[in-house]
């Protein structure tokens, strides 16, 4: 790209050079001529820089795009795969309630385990990837939860413990999983459907370089892993009975650690300036500013609204 327009500059140079040689020696035209030919080389210099600057743009958003493409496909891999764990996890505590396994459900056990650590492969190569391109915040974090969360499983299933508490992370896993690639999608129909790459307008990337994930896709993240918390504290609430009050009071910490992970999250994310206006459709309630009262801000001298 470019080259035809470099030559033509070149061309053009020529043509300069020449004709202010024969100004050295006379010639009165010919300076001006000179003048006109330079223009033309300035000209097709910065035709040359545009159509290069195009190309390499269009390089960045194909490679982007097969960058979120093999994402996903890790993504999918790995919640395929945790399904088919989580199910034979279910089966091996439905058919050992008592907790007392033979010698071949010791044995699968551990190969779930190893199959957990196996999915852990999978997530710590999306990981890196989001960590060399260094401009995601939610995403990598949510990774890393996964990862610690499969590293527990796999330690508990070695331990012969297939139960709930182990069953409900397995769950967490795969909902996590299945958000990072609805958003994933997304972020990719997004891109096809604006015939490129890149954040949405107003969302420069850090030194101008746009990000693989944009802030717009990580807010939408955040606000689905803050459901997926509101959904696993009232599976929390609808399971105790299934639990013991220690497996219970355990959970109940896991969650108050990943809600407060989320506030952590949604604090960076605000402080980097990370926060464009939510997209069309999420709606984010009734404005509240100034001049609209809170609840509490209603004077008690007034009477109680009847229903």
């Amino acid at each position: 790209p470019g080259q035809k327009s470099t030559s033509k500059a070149s061309e053009s140079m020529k043509g300069a050079s020449e004709s202010l040689d024969k100004a050295s020696q006379g010639d009165s035209a010919a300076s001006s001529e000179a003048n006109d030919e330079q223009n033309e080389a300035l000209d097709e210099l910065e035709k040359a820089r545009r159509e290069l600057a195009e190309a390499i743009e269009e390089e960045r958003q194909r490679l982007e795009q097969e960058q979120l493409a093999k994402i996903e496909q890790l993504l999918q891999n790995a919640l395929d795969s945790q399904k088919k764990l989580t199910k034979a996890t279910l089966a091996l505590h439905t058919d050992n309630p008592d907790g007392e396994f033979s010698r071949a459900g010791q044995l699968k056990l551990g190969e779930i385990a190893q199959g957990e650590r196996t999915v852990g492969e999978d997530v710590t190569e999306i990981k890196t990837m989001l960590d060399e391109e260094g401009q995601s915040t939610v995403f990598p974090a949510m990774l890393q939860q996964v990862l610690e969360d499969l590293d527990v499983i796999a330690g508990r299933l070695e331990s012969l413990l297939p139960d709930v508490p182990t069953q409900e992370l397995q769950t967490d896993v795969e909902d996590m999983l299945e958000e990072m690639i609805a958003s994933i999608r997304d972020e990719i129909k997004r891109r096809q459907r604006d015939g490129g790459g890149g954040p949405p307008p107003g969302e420069p990337g850090e030194g101008g370089k746009p990000p693989l994930i944009p802030a717009t896709a990580e807010l939408k993240m955040l606000r689905r892993i803050q459901l997926q918390i509101n959904s696993q504290t009232v599976r929390l609430e609808a399971g105790r009975d299934a639990m013991t009050a220690e497996q219970a009071a355990d959970r109940a910490k896991d969650i108050a650690e990943r809600q407060a992970t989320v506030l952590e999250l949604a604090q960076k994310l605000a402080s980097s300036g990370g926060t464009p206006a939510a997209p069309e459709g999420e709606g984010q309630g009734p404005p509240r500013g100034p001049d609209v009262p809170k609840p509490e801000d209603k004077p008690k001298d007034l009477p109680e609204e009847q229903p």
